[in-house]
């Protein structure tokens, strides 16, 4: 294996190696030097460095080294702590395609180590929408490095809408409890459309979470009736079927 690194190395075609080598369970591990030394010349190779993290477990190599030569290789101002858990800072210019995909590689490299603020905030500044498939995997969960992740995600809140829009607005109603329902409002109400905004998350909200969202009733049932007159009825009938439901329950539990 040493001797087909380096001769697919020099001939500039190491990342066509990669799928070929072994990784558990499906064959037997390779000693972590194999994997090391794949991934030092790989570091050059952005999608291709992605691409064997994403293939290859956390276990088989060793990440303090690869962490170590990607922190030199990205513009200091992404890396620094200066502004610790801000993920909407100055530092959130525009990076061209290689710094993005060595970011979400470091970034790849923090969540397999549970350090997931650090890689939310990696991705945030680095303007990739793979922070929102980090937020879905670990906001459901109740651990303490979840938790950090879900306060420092909902104080960045604007830094995620300005990412895509959609997927933020979907993030925060179905992790209420993580976004704070009153400071997403507010965030909108800043944006150009906002009434639309508002109207888009009161809906999901009350879908995904229709305990939560019935707290915003009365503003929903203005913006709809304001925005989408037709739809009115079918929304205070949902909002009565709703409280049916929810008397039902207590006289239950009475």
């Amino acid at each position: 294996w040493k001797d087909c690194i380096h001769l697919f190395d020099a001939s500039g075609q190491l990342q066509l190696l990669v799928p070929e080598i072994p990784v558990p369970p499906e064959r037997a591990a390779l000693p972590r030097e194999i994997y090391d030394a794949v991934l030092a010349r790989l570091a050059n190779l952005p999608s291709a460095l992605r691409a064997a993290l994403d293939r290859w477990p956390a276990h088989v190599f060793s990440n303090a080294p690869l962490m170590a030569s990607l922190r030199q290789t990205l513009p200091p101002n992404l890396m620094s702590e200066s502004e610790a858990n801000t993920w909407e800072s100055e530092a959130c210019s525009r990076y061209d395609e290689e710094h993005q995909k060595l970011a979400e590689a470091l970034a790849a490299l923090h969540e397999a180590r549970d350090e997931l603020e650090t890689s939310g905030r990696l991705l945030a500044r680095v303007g990739s929408c793979l922070v929102f498939g980090l937020l879905s995997r670990h906001l459901c969960t109740n651990t303490c490095a979840a938790k950090t992740l879900g306060l420092a995600a909902s104080a960045s809140f604007r830094r995620l809408f300005v990412l895509h829009p959609v997927e933020a607005l979907r993030l925060a109603a179905e992790h209420h409890e993580a976004f704070d329902p009153k400071v997403v409002l507010c965030a909108l109400q800043m944006q150009e459309g906002s009434q639309a905004l508002e109207l888009r998350y009161l809906k999901t909200l009350l879908l995904r979470c229709p305990a939560a969202g019935k707290t915003f009733s009365l503003r929903l049932v203005t913006l709809v009736a304001k925005m989408q007159p037709h739809n009115l009825g079918i929304l205070l009938e949902q909002l009565l079927h709703s409280q049916d439901i929810d008397e039902e329950e207590g006289d239950h539990t009475t």
